[in-house]
């Protein structure tokens, strides 16, 4: 039974459609059930017999329309099949020009809505055209009764009871096809509310899956950022290392290290200190400095603990203002008469040994990842800082060792001098003293000759 109450059903056919192809077929099975039943009611009445034949004929070929995807051509059937049977019904019972029964115009105007039943409402044109030939059946009445009365036998051919059962049956038919039609609201209803809720759930889904499109969005574009960062990063370590590698004094470094940072990083100012030492104790020295893309040769001395630098020295860590009074620049850092809105101070350690200190001045405030560059910056100098001053320590220990060696070769050779001399004292002293020796033999020789 389920599947004939399928037939006429495709995977092409709309969700609405397929409603309405069911509902017709529905229809139709409880049409021919009720053909059937009236059949043991019209048993020697050939009028009505022959009605229920042509009402069983509509609806079972109404029914194999559907069978043979013929869906439109089974619902114009079954929206007219009530008009047709009562036409003949009224056209075997009434003699022409009798006003039709009253009860069975009643009943003709009813199912004309059958029409708008079984087809949905944007196919509005065929629901006109069934309706438009319905309204044909139900002016032809008369026509009815002229091709189908005979006299004598119109008058006789139901008795009162036999018409109280056919209406009783007519309207147990109207009222299962309302039924039938509740339920095809009731099941459309049912599906426009899982079609809601599903059409919610995509909506849902949609905006979830948005959602995680514009986290993944964002998530690309952080990372495209870090990378351009970190690219960023790499090619300004790379450039001062390559500055690092020229073979200069340090000062002619720092000078341009301290430039190229500036620059780098688009601030105004910058000062690089490294730490000496003068009378035994440790300062920090301006060895490169940069202010607005002119140099200011300053010298300038700041002891440890003081200023910002000091403190800054002290604590191993950067420090970061960004409200900075007109006059605190010049007197905290000493860096010129430029008013910038943000300090950076930034020590230079490695191997847990602060070389120096960066500090830069700009208009804007430095990002997380312009300090962590002068961070690592800085590492790269105070390595770089640690390598020229222990090779100048080196440089230094070398020239004093030479000197000595200088020293001690003349040292060496007015020693062998001294011992020439010494030793050719000697011999003038022994020569002397054979002299003396021989004198002194000659002497005595001729005392005792003289004796």
């Amino acid at each position: 039974m389920k599947s004939i109450i399928r037939w006429g059903i495709s995977d092409q056919t709309s969700e609405e459609i397929q409603e309405k192809i069911i509902l017709t077929n529905q229809i139709n099975l409880v049409l021919i059930v009720v053909n059937v039943l009236l059949f043991s009611l019209t048993i020697g009445n050939q009028a009505v017999f022959a009605t229920n034949v042509v009402g069983l004929l509509i609806v079972t070929g109404s029914l194999f329309a559907n069978r043979l995807s013929l869906t439109d051509l089974s619902r114009f059937a079954t929206a007219n099949y009530a008009m047709i049977v009562i036409g003949m019904s009224q056209g075997f019972q009434l003699p022409p020009g009798q006003a039709p029964i009253a009860s069975s115009t009643a009943l003709s105007i009813a199912v004309v809505t059958l029409a708008f039943v079984l087809f949905t409402p944007s196919e509005w044109k065929k629901i006109l055209i069934a309706t438009a030939i319905n309204f044909v059946f139900f002016l032809g009445y008369p026509v009815w009764s002229n091709l189908l009365y005979t006299a004598g036998e119109g008058q006789k051919v139901t008795t009162p009871e036999q018409q109280m059962v056919v209406l009783a049956f007519s309207f147990i038919t109207m009222v299962g096809i309302l039924y039938l039609q509740l339920r095809s609201s009731r099941r459309m209803g049912q599906k426009n509310q899982e079609m809601l809720q599903a059409l919610q759930q995509e909506q849902q889904d949609n905006e979830n899956t948005q959602q995680e499109l514009e986290s993944t969005l964002n998530e690309i574009q952080q990372n495209r950022q870090e990378d351009e960062r970190r690219n960023w990063a790499a090619e300004g370590l790379t450039q001062a290392t390559r500055i690092l590698r020229e073979d200069e004094d340090l000062k002619t470094l720092c000078d341009r290290l301290i430039a190229f940072t500036v620059k780098y990083i688009s601030a105004n100012q910058g000062g690089l200190f490294i730490i000496n030492e003068v009378e035994g104790e440790d300062v920090l020295d301006l060895y490169g400095c940069f202010a607005y893309d002119r140099k200011k040769y300053l010298t300038k001395h700041i002891a440890i603990g003081e200023g910002l630098l000091g403190q800054a020295y002290l604590e191993r860590q950067y420090v970061h203002l960004t409200e900075i009074p007109t006059d605190y620049v010049t007197i905290t850092s000493g860096l010129g008469k430029a008013t910038p809105t943000s300090l950076l101070i930034v020590p230079m350690i490695v191997s847990d040994t602060v070389e120096g200190l960066l500090e830069i001045a700009s208009f804007h405030p430095f990002e997380d990842h312009q300090i962590a560059f002068l961070q690592n910056l800085g590492e790269t100098i105070a390595s770089a800082v640690r390598n020229v001053k222990i090779s100048e320590k080196t440089r230094k220990l070398l020239e004093m060792s030479q000197q000595q060696a200088e020293e001690m070769r003349a040292q060496e050779e007015e020693m062998r001098q001294n011992m020439e001399e010494l030793q050719a004292t000697q011999e003038e002293m022994h020569r002397k003293e054979q002299e003396y020796l021989q004198r002194i033999e000659s002497l005595e020789t001729q005392a005792q000759e003289a004796s």
